[in-house]
């Protein structure tokens, strides 16, 4: 009788939440990165860096060969769900992929997501003219962050909260699963511009107007 094959071994169990309390706050190569793309925005509940000394094994090695930028990836309540991490260099990034998340972690009804997004879900008119944007992936999160920002500050703007999905596939997902936070509200569509950008758009003004957004508004593209 043939000896029975061994069962390929399944991947270590990963805590998202407590891997990401493990990530540096600061990071030379990570931070010259970010501001070469004028990406100035800082906030550790969305940004982090993985140096090398996380203590687990591929987050270490991924950062050994330049995926050292990290984003939370959030349920509703806020709990990381997984982390997304951007290669910056040096060289191209191995297999062509410029984002990696942890193995074995859902992306699925998560985000990328402000720090106190889930006051928008409480009635709190404070809150009632604020606007959601919906985007692709953590650097247009953190460009999104700046401008809206920025505008709200000089301009007297309605304050925008960008949620980015991680993938543009998981886009109308994101924004059912954060229902309580869009309902109602104007969302903004700022995906990518190009093919798999624009084809998202519909199930993601589906999703919304599911939710009773109030408006969806025409599409706005972030490179």
């Amino acid at each position: 009788r043939a000896p029975r094959r061994a069962k390929p071994s399944a991947p270590p169990a990963r805590d998202a939440a407590a891997l990401w309390t493990r990530l540096a706050l600061d990071d030379d190569a990570g931070e010259t990165y970010l501001s070469g793309r004028g990406l100035l925005y800082r906030d550790p509940y969305v940004l982090r860096f993985n140096t090398g000394t996380s203590g687990d094994s591929w987050l270490d090695e991924k950062a050994r060969t330049g995926y050292r930028v990290a984003f939370a990836v959030r349920r509703p309540d806020g709990v990381a769900q997984t982390i997304s991490f951007r290669h910056v260099g040096p060289g191209a990034p191995p297999d062509g992929k410029k984002t990696l998340v942890v193995p074995g972690l859902s992306t699925k009804a998560a985000a990328i997501v402000s720090p106190g997004i889930a006051q928008l879900a409480t009635g709190d008119p404070e809150f009632a003219e604020d606007r959601v944007l919906v985007c692709e992936g953590g650097t247009s999160w953190l460009g999104a962050a700046a401008l809206f920002a920025a505008a709200c500050a000089d301009h007297g703007s309605a304050p925008t909260w960008p949620l980015a999905a991680i993938g543009v596939s998981q886009a109308a997902g994101a924004v059912s699963a954060f229902a309580t936070v869009v309902r109602w509200r104007t969302v903004i569509v700022g995906l990518d511009a190009d093919g798999p950008g624009r084809a998202a758009v519909p199930a993601v003004m589906e999703a919304g107007s599911e939710e009773h957004t109030s408006e969806l508004q025409s599409r706005q593209y972030l490179v």
